[in-house]
Formats: C-alpha cells, sequence, structure tokens
C-alpha cells in the first residue's frame, strides 16, 4: 500500500514538471506569435500600397494618351472640315464674278485668277486701259525748271524762262544762255536804254 502510494506521488510530481514545462513553451508561442502576425499586415499593407501606386501610374498613362489621340483626332476632323468647305463652296459657285477684268479673286468664292497687271497709255497715265482701275497719279520728269514737255510722257505744261532785262544772256530758272545785243538805242552816256548797261557789257 505503502508502495503504491509513493509510486502515485512520483507519477504526479513527472505530470506535474510536464505541465510546468509545457506551460512555459505555450507562453514563448504566445509571445512570439503577436510579432510575427504583425509584421505580416506590415508587408501586405506595403505591398498593397505599391500595386495601388501602379495602378494609379497606369491608369494616369491611360487617360493621357486617350487625350491625346482624341486631340489630334479632333484636329485631323477640324482640318478635314475646313478643306472640305473650302472645296464645297468652290463647287458649289457655278459662275464666279469678279470687279474687273483685272479684278483676281471672285467675289463668291474667293476662287483665284491668274490676270495681267494693270495696263496703261504711258508711264504718267491714271487709269488703267483693261479695266478703269484709277492709280495716283505719279510725277512728271523734265530736264529743267522751264522744260514744257514731260521725259516719260511728253505731257506739255505752261512754262517759260525768265530774264533780268532784254539783254540778259542768262534765264534765272534754268540757266539756259542767250546770245544777245544791246540795242540801237543808247543814252547819252553810252549805255544801252533797255537794260541800263554800257553797250560793251551784256552781264
Amino acid at each position: 500500500m505503502k508502495i503504491t502510494m509513493r509510486a502515485t506521488s512520483i507519477i504526479m510530481a513527472i505530470l506535474l514538471c510536464l505541465c510546468f514545462v509545457g506551460c512555459k513553451d505555450g507562453k514563448e508561442n504566445i509571445v512570439n506569435t503577436p510579432s510575427e502576425n504583425i509584421s505580416q499586415p506590415a508587408d501586405s499593407q506595403e505591398k498593397e500600397n505599391t500595386d495601388l501606386s501602379n495602378k494609379t501610374e497606369s491608369s494616369e498613362k491611360t487617360e493621357s494618351t486617350e487625350k491625346t489621340e482624341s486631340n489630334q483626332k479632333t484636329e485631323s476632323s477640324q482640318k478635314g472640315e475646313t478643306t472640305s468647305k473650302t472645296e464645297s463652296t468652290i463647287k458649289k459657285c457655278t459662275k464666279h464674278i469678279y470687279d474687273n477684268a483685272c479684278d483676281s479673286l471672285c467675289n463668291n468664292c474667293n476662287a483665284k485668277r491668274k490676270v495681267s497687271d494693270h495696263e496703261y497709255d504711258t508711264p504718267c497715265s491714271t487709269e488703267c486701259t483693261v479695266c478703269g482701275y484709277k492709280r495716283k497719279a505719279p510725277a512728271h520728269i523734265y530736264e529743267n525748271s522751264c522744260d514744257s514737255n514731260c521725259d516719260l510722257c511728253e505731257a506739255d505744261r505752261n512754262t517759260s524762262h525768265e530774264w533780268d532785262n532784254d539783254c540778259a544772256e542768262y534765264c534765272n530758272k534754268c540757266f539756259e544762255y542767250r546770245d544777245t545785243d544791246h540795242g540801237d538805242t543808247l543814252d547819252e552816256n553810252g549805255n544801252c536804254t533797255l537794260c541800263g548797261k554800257p553797250a560793251d557789257n551784256n552781264n
């Protein structure tokens, strides 16, 4: 009986030791487990953030590409419409109308035609002989102040020489020379009665 009780006591002691060891291991597992669980969600969160960033960049690139393609299509469409409208306007103009024979643009559709320059009778003429267009009259050109005919168009003008007296040899305006003699009548001092100068002086 004593032996049995002793054996029972030994078994109980062994069981207590085993329980103590088991509880200690359990606590270590409990302490280590939260750390692992905490570190694991942090890695997962970082991965999720990276994936979200990549998705955002991809979405922005897609939107930018779509906008660029849309703008290019719009510009191309507008150019095509403008060209089409111009061609359509020209085609619809069944009869071109111009202001005159020298006008190069149609009044209805702006179609351009090739025409010659205005034509004038002389370099100094003001009215075109083809369409009647009037330009500002160019200046006549003369050899000197007393020249009565334009060198470009031969137009006449009223002008005359100016002399100091009837016996003067040079015109006051153009300095043209003329050969003159004093008149036959002299005064008592021997001076010309026309110019008042001595008969031997024509200046």
